[in-house]
């Protein structure tokens, strides 16, 4: 996922509701990506490794909870749609 904009979440350890932080793989990997790809135009093959590598690094995002950093959320209209299906299942 390209980090367009940081998706809604509810963070199950601590209960906070609303923007995720997002986070990617940092700068260090894209310094590396941008040596390899300087160094490929002299060595051609070396383009087999660097255009991967690209995809990888532009669609490796994570969101993680704003107030206690927990990598495991769930996108606010999915965590509303499994607690409205847990409550109408508790109705009949």
């Amino acid at each position: 996922m390209i980090a367009l904009g940081a998706p809604k979440v509810h963070c199950p350890n601590c209960g906070y509701e609303g923007r995720a932080r997002v986070v990617g793989r940092g700068c260090g990997m894209w310094l590396l990506w941008l040596a390899l790809l300087v160094v490929s135009f002299f060595f051609v093959p070396l383009f087999l490794v660097t255009v991967p590598m690209f995809f990888w690094l532009a669609f490796s995002t994570r969101t993680i909870c704003r107030a206690c950093s927990n990598p495991h959320v769930v996108r606010l209209r999915r965590w509303r749609k499994m607690q409205g299906q847990l409550t109408s299942g508790e109705r009949r």
